[in-house]
């Protein structure tokens, strides 16, 4: 009898023991699940606050670009011209040069190092009246700043705060999302930032930054973003199906590309 209620009491002290172990474990897994969810929370409310400053930054950079006329397809177009009639006047040149020197030429292959050397000196000299004429418009965009009393640094701060904004957001959001958000064409204001990055030395360092890359024709694009964003959290995060709720944005982007 004695041994019988010495099995019991082992039975019920291990039962016990089980069951403090289980619930130490559910409330572990459940602190744990808690920490990342109120991480999340705090990345997509970050993400909105970026999104939304970038938004407001835009608008002044509109109006400023709308206020100086700038067209930047007229930069484009203008450099277009200069390509072609820079690939023109070498392909004349290398055929008149051709024209003279194949009687000296043992064989026609020797043409192929020739050919290579003048589509070699395309492409440089496309790269230079390009580099010189973008640094040319750019100078005489920012002396009409000068002219309108906009303060350039104001302009370049502005810009800065708005691509040092999109590298915060492309390391919280995966990349995929981000290629999503991408698939639009590149607007004229998407062009003039990129112009005015690119050009500014202090901005064109963070060229160097390959996710800031991937995000290189968003800048008017986030206000979509922005919905997509609150789609993320809304539908994914804080739905009130049980069954559609993950735990972190990449789970969120995860299901949201499964279901666009």
């Amino acid at each position: 009898m004695e041994k019988t209620t010495n099995k019991e009491n082992f039975v019920e002290n291990a039962f016990e023991k089980f069951k403090d172990h289980q619930s130490t474990m559910e409330k572990t897994l459940y602190e744990e699940q808690k920490k990342k969810r109120e991480d999340t929370y705090q990345k997509f409310q970050h993400i909105k606050k970026l999104l939304n400053q970038n938004i407001y930054i835009e608008e002044i950079l509109k109006n400023i670009k709308d206020e100086l006329k700038f067209n930047i397809q007229d930069v484009v177009k203008s450099n277009r011209k200069y390509y072609r009639f820079l690939t023109l006047a070498m392909i004349i040149t290398f055929i008149m040069v051709s024209w003279f020197i194949i009687p000296y030429l043992n064989s026609i292959l020797f043409l192929i190092p020739i050919a290579l050397v003048f589509i070699l000196t395309i492409f440089i000299g496309c790269y230079i009246i390009n580099h010189v004429r973008q640094r040319k418009i750019y100078k005489k965009h920012i002396n009409q700043c000068n002219k309108l009393n906009i303060i350039n640094e104001n302009i370049l701060n502005l810009i800065g705060i708005l691509l040092d904004n999109y590298i915060e957001i492309t390391n919280i959001l995966p990349r995929s999302f981000v290629n999503y958000c991408n698939s639009k064409k590149k607007s004229n204001f998407d062009m003039y930032i990129f112009f005015l990055w690119k050009n500014t030395k202090t901005l064109s360092k963070k060229l160097k930054n390959k996710k800031l890359r991937y995000y290189n024709r968003l800048y008017s694009n986030d206000i979509e973003i922005l919905q997509n964003v609150e789609i993320l959290q809304h539908h994914y995060f804080q739905s009130i199906f049980t069954s559609c709720i993950v735990d972190t944005i990449e789970e969120c982007s995860i299901k949201f590309l499964q279901d666009n």
